[in-house]
């Protein structure tokens, strides 16, 4: 049996699809665990009436505690011998399960990873049948296409779960939990199919958030994947992993500060604070260094040689002067259309 964990947090606008094309799968051997953090809007009125519906379903209220505690209810919950998760703003093709099963027990794998859709973009790799591929490479095929870092596109054993997620954290727990995950399994298995819709509109989601703690998560995050690929035996995998990673924390952390930036009614010199304080997070003084060696486009190149040399009034005013670009550039397609 499959447990399928959902967990759910003010999403009536996109709840009855979510569940409803998992209670459509075509593989039928399955719980669905249905975990309300909290919700301030109808979600949990919606959960109850499912859970009338249809015997499947566990349907769990708790205070809010951010996902990674729902999520860990539902590990706690969860009496499938498989574990799947997704979001609640998202959904899933019909096949989703039953084929993520059949490749688990055809391969004898310990993780099964399928493709995303992403609107009208696919994120997917392609293994063939045959192919020879250790571990380490194939986790470097899946990190380089963007497929490593989620948990909603992966079927996993639960007897391999070693560490639920941690939780305090607003940003990468899903990373987390992957690293942990792959580091103490041997066989990785691929759905090359795009199964999973993953929707980017949601203004709830959380990775259109950010906050105080963003950066502090951000370290964190590149001390464990330093971790986690200097375990990595084949040099080649774990040096091209690194660059990968340092570049997506880096304007990971570039970005965050970009966004505060972009908030109306901040004045200059809180802005200014912030960003000095940001700066300050960084431990590993070629943190940034790396991350321009590693960044592609000249702008995120920029942006990471001002915060190596700490010129905050630069970096700042460089974030405002592409703010106002792309304000002045909405405003001309504005303009355009009118006419």
């Amino acid at each position: 049996m499959v447990s399928v964990i959902i967990p759910i947090y003010n999403a009536e606008k996109f709840l009855k699809k979510c569940v409803s094309s998992v209670l459509e799968q075509s593989y039928k051997d399955f719980e669905l665990i249905l975990i309300d953090d909290g919700s301030a809007d109808n979600s949990s009125v919606i959960c109850n009436e499912f859970a009338e519906y249809d015997s499947r379903i566990v349907f769990i209220r708790q205070s809010n505690s951010g996902v990674s505690s729902a999520r860990n209810c539902g590990l706690n919950t969860a009496k499938g011998e498989f574990i799947a998760f997704v979001d609640s703003d998202d959904y899933v093709e019909k096949d989703w399960l039953k084929m993520q099963i059949d490749v688990m027990s055809a391969n004898n794998a310990d993780v099964v990873v399928c493709g995303i859709k992403l609107d009208k973009e696919e994120r997917k790799i392609f293994c063939p049948e045959n192919s020879v591929c250790t571990k380490e490479e194939l986790t470097a095929a899946l990190q380089e296409c963007g497929l490593l870092y989620p948990v909603f596109n992966k079927l996993y054993r639960r007897k391999c779960i070693s560490n639920g997620f941690k939780t305090g954290m607003k940003f990468g727990e899903d990373l987390l939990f992957n690293l942990e995950y792959f580091r103490h399994i041997d066989k990785i298995a691929i759905v090359s199919q795009a199964l999973y819709f993953y929707r980017k509109d949601n203004p709830m989601s959380a990775t259109s958030n950010f906050g105080n703690n963003k950066c502090k998560d951000i370290i964190y995050l590149y001390k464990r994947t330093n971790e986690f690929c200097e375990k990595i035996g084949d040099e080649n995998v774990r040096r091209r992993m690194q660059e990968r990673f340092v570049g997506m924390h880096v304007w990971d952390y570039l970005g965050n500060l970009q966004r505060l930036a972009e908030i109306r009614g901040r004045t200059y010199r809180e802005n200014y604070e912030y960003f000095k304080s940001a700066l300050s997070f960084v431990e590993d003084k070629c943190f940034f260094r790396k991350g321009f060696n590693c960044l592609s486009g000249a702008d995120k190149k920029i942006a990471a040689y001002f915060a190596d040399k700490g010129f905050v009034n630069a970096l700042l005013c460089f974030f405002k002067m592409k703010i106002f670009v792309k304000k002045l550039r909405l405003e001309i397609k504005k303009r355009i259309f009118r006419k």
